[in-house]
């Protein structure tokens, strides 16, 4: 799947969405179970975002009894080209990973060259 084909996707009963504005690129990772910030790893390496952790969901059965469950998860994404990953940020909130890069702007080496005369 090309995440930015299709910009809002599912990823292992999380949310993620990418959007671009004000020159930046952003990553949204909602989660749907409790994650502990200390519990998240965010890595990126030739231009592929690795985000990691521990989750645990609690459930609450019929009759009264939680259930638990714990798991481990990772997102691999690729960082677009135009995108600086060494201007990456993230922050947590709301069970919620936030992440934001610079975009590049191209730059025009577009050079013009003189006719000589004869």
């Amino acid at each position: 799947m090309n995440v930015f084909e299709n910009p809002v996707y599912e990823v292992n009963r999380h949310f993620a969405r990418t959007t671009r504005a004000d020159g930046k690129w952003n990553y949204d990772l909602a989660l749907d179970a409790v994650t502990k910030p200390d519990d998240i790893k965010i890595n990126v390496e030739n231009n592929q975002l690795k985000i990691s952790g521990k989750s645990k969901l609690e459930q609450k059965l019929i009759n009264g009894d939680k259930m638990s469950t714990n798991w481990e998860w990772s997102e691999t994404i690729k960082v677009p080209e135009d995108v600086n990953a060494e201007t990456l940020n993230a922050s947590f909130e709301n069970n919620k990973i936030s992440l934001s890069a610079a975009i590049i702007e191209p730059v025009s080496n577009a050079v013009e060259i003189p006719i000589s005369k004869k």
